[in-house]
């Protein structure tokens, strides 16, 4: 059973975000795209119970990066793969104390990119489909 992905591309560079939904839709991942921290928000809410990872730009117009990330995790814990330009270790830090999955300095390889999604896919909704693959050993439809 392949079960298609939905990611929340938040990033204010048009070219960069058209390249990576393009990039992604390539390996059957539905995107749904936010070009500043007001519209991730907005569509995040929209969307809260299909997303099931946001690759979040940090420097971005109306909230940046970091504010979008402390409003997802007052809700939600789905993974949060941060994109930036900013290379200090400060950031990071704040990043991931902010409950950020993962970091990714721009620029970047497409194929890094999409190897980080799937491993932290991968170690997030394993303990999902263990507990679905276990149930449905016993008979249980969800």
């Amino acid at each position: 059973m392949k079960i298609n992905r939905t990611i929340l591309i938040v990033e204010d560079e048009e070219k960069l975000r058209t390249t990576v939904s393009d990039f992604l839709k390539l390996y059957d991942y539905n995107i749904i795209e936010a070009k500043n921290g007001e519209m991730a928000l907005e569509q995040f809410e929209k969307n809260i119970h299909s997303i099931d990872l946001v690759l979040l730009d940090i420097m971005l117009p109306i909230y940046d990066g970091q504010y979008v990330l402390q409003k997802i995790r007052e809700t939600s814990e789905v993974p949060v793969i941060m994109m930036t330009a900013k290379s200090g270790d400060v950031e990071q830090v704040k990043s991931f104390g902010n409950g950020v999955d993962d970091y990714i300095k721009k620029p970047f390889m497409l194929a890094l990119l999409k190897a980080r999604i799937e491993a932290v896919l991968k170690r997030t909704y394993k303990f999902f489909l263990t507990s679905y693959k276990f149930l449905n050993s016993f008979g249980h439809q969800l």
